[in-house]
């Protein structure tokens, strides 16, 4: 597996509007966080028509920010993504 450092846009793209959509920092990605992650990984020339994502999901935070979380207050999300290169047969995914 190849590590990109592309996707690591994904990590710093969320955390604008988790609590709107988002009760806890541990529930899923909401479809809005989806759609702008699927925005950032557009944008980069890896992810095109030969690609596909099988695996997108919320990067879960560490664990001094789940006990510090308040309800009502702003609290840091992230997306972990694998990318899938079908022509090259390599699959990618982002990390920090």
């Amino acid at each position: 597996m190849q590590k990109l450092m592309f996707t690591l846009l994904l990590c710093w793209s969320l955390p604008a509007f988790a609590t709107k959509n988002t009760a806890h920092p541990l529930d899923p990605l909401s479809a809005k966080e989806v759609n702008k992650t699927l925005e950032i990984l557009r944008k980069n020339d890896k992810f095109n028509g030969n690609t596909l994502l099988p695996y997108l999901i919320l990067k879960e935070p560490a664990k001094a920010e789940v006990l510090n979380f308040q309800p009502g207050r702003p609290f840091k999300r992230e997306a972990l993504a694998e990318i899938y290169d079908k022509k090259s047969g390599k699959l990618f995914e982002n990390h920090r």
